[in-house]
């Protein structure tokens, strides 16, 4: 085996971003997960590890409104054999089809979604390279006229060995809905890492291809700096603007509390600065200066052509034990040693100026999530609370031992904090792991009945339920008219209107106690909740829950739009300032520089993320909720994964391209064009949205 052809297959499976790096590969999609309508077709695997052919699932989808439907099954999958998988959609029923024997049968309505159909597509965060690459060789769907079409499917690019199979979007919109699908898969083996190492070169980039502007020795990150201080000469920084990002030429003014709010005027929200005028607030997330998202090397230093020194300037590129994790794996950030070699020892002082005068040219108000070591800029702290013991996910608020714990844990975080005015507001934990899962009130229900969580929802239900009837209670869950001690020590198998009930309940009361908490120790600053993303949660309930215990509701959101008819309808009946705390669609770059391509928006290339900027920035801009919107992140991701972890694998964890800046700190000039026009241009447009005149542009 020559050795293209070695690194051919090995980069086929092992960096394409599409399959086996993913915990998923949708092989047909026309959906709206959130609004829980359309179908997908998908391969499957346990999120959290490298795939293995032998637990490769077949898994098909369908909603029906309310509520998705499976058929989901584990074929003994062999090698080099090509399989048809097919979907059938009826009136009252999908059926899943492999190699024309059914696999099951999904009973109920179907909804369908009026959107694109995508296929060859990878979903879901990477676990590592698995024991297979998949290539899908066919997609043909059929509508309910009749019309069918094949879509073109490529396989991957033998004239250019790096490049892997390509992702397939067919516009659907307000065509007839599709209710067959026709789909081919081949699965291979993936070759060994060792067989293509090293893919890193010593500036941290993908070894084995090249691109215009790769980085090919030291001189050219001096250079970069070069251009960078060319093009900034001709960037003035924004007028107009108090120290906090506030408008100061408005005719508004509101008085300066020392801290930020809201206020609203003519329909608009707005954030409110100490010093009392109107924001629109633009932040960016991962702002900490010289130190890049470092990658875990142990158990697989042969993936990397060079590692930076441990003495010297380089010596803080290398860390042990992050991610609150103790077991001795030690990172490197490449970023860091880049970042040493264009400013030598003199570099965390000079990155850290670097950082402040992109923020002020490129248009931000200030920082935002995940940030440290820029002072006296406006930001958006994160409260966790791992050292607060969880009942089954999250802290069991009805004990009063624990919520002790909690409310210490989160006053020592906040420390001097309350006195800051450049904290815009707090948040406690972040997006899906906030949310209480079915899953979890099941878990509590197994649980003894001293469990305070167990008693109180229990009580909640039956006495909101079953008017306070234990007998009632146990009946309708499967332990027979019982008293309440018996309630409390059984193992209720509640029907799923309880189980609700009692999720929403232990929702309402957590987040409860987080906002009182926080504004209890801190009542001049801002609360903004937990930052969830919409559709990646329970039900909307979870949206409604949120907003209802906090000052603005924060929230993330990856999509190709700020919002959308369903999402609209939420913010207009929580009727509370909004705020984005993450948006982004990193590029992918046909996967020639290593990097992961993310599952829910993704870009072409810097030019294609800027479109969508520019797009996201005058919608946000215009919306009378919005009061902000902040963008993830500073800098790209390490193609080997930001960790946490170990092991013999090429990816941990995540591996994208979000970053304004690369991994040489050099700004990505058409994207970040973009985002300064787009940042000044919003922090200008939400004035006139709001027919409020400014004296100066």
């Amino acid at each position: 085996m020559t050795d293209n052809w070695t690194r051919m297959l090995a980069t086929v499976a092992l960096l394409s971003g599409i399959f086996n790096a993913q915990s998923a590969i949708t092989l047909a999609a026309q959906m709206d997960w959130g609004a829980v309508k359309g179908f997908y077709v998908a391969l499957e695997n346990p999120a959290g590890r490298p795939p293995v052919l032998a637990e490769t699932k077949l898994v098909l989808g369908v909603a029906d409104g309310a509520n998705w439907r499976w058929v989901n099954v584990t074929p003994k999958w062999k090698w080099d054999t090509v399989y048809t998988i097919r979907m059938e959609i009826r009136p009252d029923e999908a059926e899943l089809f492999l190699d024309g024997v059914s696999q099951g049968v999904a009973k109920g309505s179907f909804i369908p979604f009026d959107g694109d159909l995508v296929g060859a597509q990878g979903t879901g965060f990477t676990g590592g390279p698995g024991d297979y690459a998949a290539t899908q060789t066919k997609l043909t769907f059929k509508d309910f006229r009749g019309t069918s079409q094949t879509a073109d499917i490529s396989a991957p690019n033998d004239s250019n060995v790096y490049r892997p199979q390509a992702p397939v979007a067919i516009k659907r919109k307000g065509a007839a809905p599709i209710i067959e699908i026709e789909a081919g898969v081949r699965f291979s083996k993936s070759p060994s890492l060792y067989e293509a190492s090293p893919f890193v070169d010593r500036y941290g980039q993908y070894r084995h291809s090249d691109w215009p502007g790769k980085v090919k020795t030291e001189a050219d990150i001096i250079a970069g700096g070069r251009e960078e201080a060319r093009v900034h000469a001709t960037w003035p920084a924004p007028k107009g603007y108090d120290k906090y990002g506030g408008r100061t030429d408005t005719g508004w003014k509101e008085k300066g509390t020392g801290f930020f709010r809201v206020a609203q005027k003519n329909g608009y929200w707005f954030l409110i600065t100490p010093e009392g005028n109107p924001c629109f607030y633009t932040g960016l997330c991962t702002v900490e200066p010289g130190v890049g998202e470092r990658t875990p090397v142990n158990e697989r230093l042969y993936l990397f052509d060079e590692l930076p020194p441990r003495t010297g300037p380089s010596a803080g590129a290398w860390a042990r034990n992050l991610w609150g994790d103790f077991s001795g794996i030690e990172y490197v950030s490449y970023y860091t040693w880049n970042v040493a070699r264009k400013y030598g020892e003199s570099w965390p002082e000079k990155s850290a100026a670097s950082v402040r005068e992109r923020l002020s040219k490129w248009g931000f108000t200030g920082l935002a999530k995940w940030v440290s070591g820029v002072p006296n800029v406006p930001y958006l702290p994160y409260l966790a609370h791992w050292d607060v013991p969880n009942l089954a996910d999250h802290p069991d608020v009805f004990d009063p031992a624990v919520r002790k714990v909690f409310a210490d844990s989160l006053k020592q975080q906040m420390g001097d904090g309350i006195k800051d005015p450049w904290i815009v507001g707090w948040s406690v934990g972040n997006e899906y792991p906030q949310i209480i899962k079915t899953a979890e009130i099941r878990s509590i229900l197994t649980m003894p009945g001293k469990v305070p969580a167990k008693r109180a929802l229990i009580d909640h239900v039956v006495h909101t339920t079953y008017n306070g009837s234990t007998e009632d209670a146990g009946k309708a869950w499967g332990l027979g008219p019982t008293g309440e001690d018996a309630l409390y020590e059984g193992h209720p198998d509640a029907p799923a209107a309880d189980i609700e009930k009692m999720r929403r309940y232990y929702q309402e009361n957590y987040y409860a106690f987080m906002r009182d908490t926080v504004q209890q120790n801190d009542p001049n600053h801002l609360y903004l909740g937990c930052w969830p993303v919409p559709g990646w949660w329970e039900n909307d309930e979870d949206w409604r829950i949120t907003a209802a215990y906090c000052d603005v509701m924060g929230f993330d959101r990856y999509a190709a739009t700020f919002t959308e008819p369903y999402l609209d309808k939420l913010i207009k009946e929580g009727n509370k300032p909004i705020l984005c705390g993450e948006f982004a669609f990193p590029p992918y770059y046909d996967g020639m520089r290593g990097f992961g391509r993310y599952s829910t928006i993704y870009s072409k290339d810097d030019a294609d993320a800027a479109r969508y900027y520019r797009t996201w920035m005058k919608d946000a801009a215009a919306n009378p909720y919005c009061v902000g919107v902040c963008y993830f992140q500073y800098r790209d991701q390490a193609i080997t994964g930001r960790g946490p972890g170990r092991g013999e694998v090429l990816v941990i964890d995540e591996n994208f391209a979000f970053g304004l800046v690369d991994v040489a700190d050099r700004p990505k000039w058409d994207l970040v064009t973009a985002v300064r026009e787009s940042n000044l241009a919003a922090r200008v447009d939400r004035f006139g949205h709001a027919g409020i005149e400014l004296k100066s542009k």
